[in-house]
């Protein structure tokens, strides 16, 4: 028996390989709440949005904007990936929001946390999420940690303000001050020269 459920489990991690190599996320992300695998679903998320990313960079070079379009109206970096996450049944649901709790403690997964939180807030009611047996004690866990997150963001984003402003400044006083330096340069270059 023990050995029927090894070969059973083994077959699921690599018909979930198989559907990473595929990108077919929707079964991917299926697969991996049924497994709970939290880490792994991790990785499909931030491959996704880093996927997003990488495509939107390119497309912001190039001037194309077909396939952007769908990126940037993606809450998680790709449709099918945020429609996954706005039909999972009650139990998934709740298995999704422990492992966004779990996630957002790091700072270093906060951003994909806060992406699939704010997939679902968008595609359920608030009266769905309060419906879980679990709401409440997830969204108390969730909530302290997200403002911590914002809290650096909002930091993070008025000193980079500070930045810019000092930059800017710097460049007007700058352009001048290094075109004095190089005529006088090639003045005393022309001085050597006779």
């Amino acid at each position: 028996r023990l050995h029927k459920e090894d070969s059973r489990l083994l077959e699921q991690q690599q018909a979930l390989d198989n559907f990473l190599v595929a990108k077919d996320y929707r079964n991917a992300i299926m697969l991996t709440l049924s497994l709970d695998q939290p880490h792994r679903l991790l990785n499909i998320f931030q491959d996704v949005i880093s996927a997003a990313e990488r495509r939107d960079g390119l497309d912001a070079e190039t001037e194309l904007d077909s396939d952007g379009r769908d990126a940037e109206q993606a809450i998680v970096g790709a449709r099918v990936v945020d429609d996954v996450i706005g039909s999972l049944a009650p139990d998934q649901l709740e298995r999704l929001l422990g492992y966004v709790r779990n996630w957002n403690t790091n700072a270093k997964f906060a951003r994909v946390a806060q992406a699939v939180l704010y997939c679902v807030l968008t595609k359920y009611t608030s009266q769905t999420i309060l419906d879980l047996p679990s709401a409440k004690d997830l969204i108390s866990a969730i909530q302290p940690y997200s403002e911590r997150h914002f809290s650096r963001f909002d930091s993070l984003l008025t000193d980079s303000f500070i930045v810019d402003y000092t930059l800017h400044a710097m460049e007007s006083f700058h352009p001048v001050g290094m075109e004095t330096l190089t005529i006088n340069a090639d003045d005393d270059d022309d001085d050597d020269d006779e």
